[in-house]
């Protein structure tokens, strides 16, 4: 399934890559850092939860018949609306984890390293954003959950009929 955000065509693909790549970003900063925020921990989970719920979701819709998709068209405009929701919060998130590894990475001399990042780290870190873009994405993954329980009973409702 994919979508058009802003004139651009964005497939759920790249919602997925933008997950893998914040979930990538935060193992690198656990690498590079003695301590760890529990809320990047958290956002790394749930972003593994986020690729797997919009995998099935999109696996549901992708195998549904054209007439069966037809008829949850509701449905499917409030996954395309969802996307969207993630996709643009997913999107400050992944910038924010590449600016803290941009500060891991740093090229000051050794002697001064561990000092200068872990300063860079404190200046680029917000706990207070980070825990609202953290909250956003778990709403995201409650209404992915939501719609993923409602195609399961529209299937079963459906499939009830059918069988009738």
């Amino acid at each position: 399934m994919a979508f058009e955000f802003a004139g651009a065509h964005i497939a759920i693909a790249s919602i997925l890559s933008g997950c893998y790549s914040i979930v990538k970003g935060i193992t690198q900063l656990r690498q590079s850092y003695k301590f760890m925020p529990l809320t990047l921990t958290n956002i790394a989970l749930t972003c593994n939860a986020t690729t797997s719920i919009l995998d099935t979701i999109d696996s549901i819709l992708t195998a549904k018949s054209v007439t069966m998709r037809d008829s949850c068209q509701v449905l499917l405009d409030h996954f395309d609306g969802l996307k969207t929701g993630c996709f643009l919060t997913l999107s400050v998130l992944e910038q924010y984890v590449s600016d803290l590894l941009d500060g891991a990475n740093s090229d000051i001399p050794l002697k001064a390293q561990k000092t200068a990042r872990r300063k860079k780290w404190e200046a680029l870190y917000n706990e207070s954003d980070m825990t609202q873009l953290f909250g956003q994405l778990q709403n995201y993954n409650n209404l992915l959950g939501n719609l993923l329980r409602r195609l399961d009973r529209y299937d079963y409702l459906y499939c009830e009929r059918d069988l009738d």
